[in-house]
């Protein structure tokens, strides 16, 4: 058609020639496989830093030695590892970080620092329960855990709270100041709800309420 130029073909291999599967492996984990050409020397084109859930991994080599392809075969890497970090973090309900450390895969949290404190309202006091992790879904909650997992990502920890109704003390008094009853109720109880003493009586007065 007329056309000028080069043409470059790739990747050439005897048509005659059988090929064989070699397998490349990390433990006991397929990395990859590929087919040879009888004769070939074999190769790995995948990555060589490696990720685990646990572990880091560089490849190295190979073994046994890579030889010229005459059958199905079977590589393990040589591989120098290390375990991985993660970063832990303690933080109060409005996302401040309280503490933070990073520890190995597989190590168990410790919060050292100071204990959280969440202010009383006019409802409830608070008091330090332990760490939960939040749970996101239409609504994010804190889920409290008895103890912590063995880390195995980074994590990020709140505190959790148990919860009292607070009691408030309602007194009666005569005109002297002196009581003529006292109890204690829960905030946010109604008014009909209180119990009155009897009414009060003083020479010359008529009880009003």
């Amino acid at each position: 058609d007329g056309t000028v130029g080069t043409l470059e073909i790739t990747n050439i291999r005897c048509a005659h020639k059988p090929t064989y599967e070699v397998s490349f492996y990390l433990e006991d984990s397929l990395l990859q496989t590929k087919d040879f050409v009888e004769g070939e020397m074999p190769f790995y084109d995948g990555d060589t830093w490696i990720q685990t859930e646990g572990y880091e991994f560089y490849i190295e080599g190979w073994k046994p030695n890579i030889v010229p392809v005459s059958a199905n075969a079977s590589y393990v890497a040589v591989a120098d590892s290390s375990v991985r970090h993660f970063e832990v973090s303690f933080n109060d309900e409005y996302d401040n970080r309280l503490y933070s450390t990073t520890l190995p895969y597989g190590a168990t949290p410790q919060y050292m620092g100071l204990e959280p404190f969440k202010f009383p309202s006019e409802e409830y006091t608070y008091t330090f329960k332990g760490w939960g992790v939040e749970i996101c879904g239409k609504k994010c909650t804190v889920e409290y855990l008895p103890t912590l997992p063995p880390v195995t990502s980074d994590v990020y920890y709140y505190p959790v709270f148990d919860s009292a109704r607070i009691e408030y003390t309602v007194k009666f008094v005569d005109h002297d100041g002196r009581t003529i009853s006292s109890q204690k109720y829960y905030y946010g109880t109604e008014a009909e709800d209180i119990v009155l003493p009897a009414n009060p009586e003083w020479s010359g007065y008529t009880f009003e309420g």
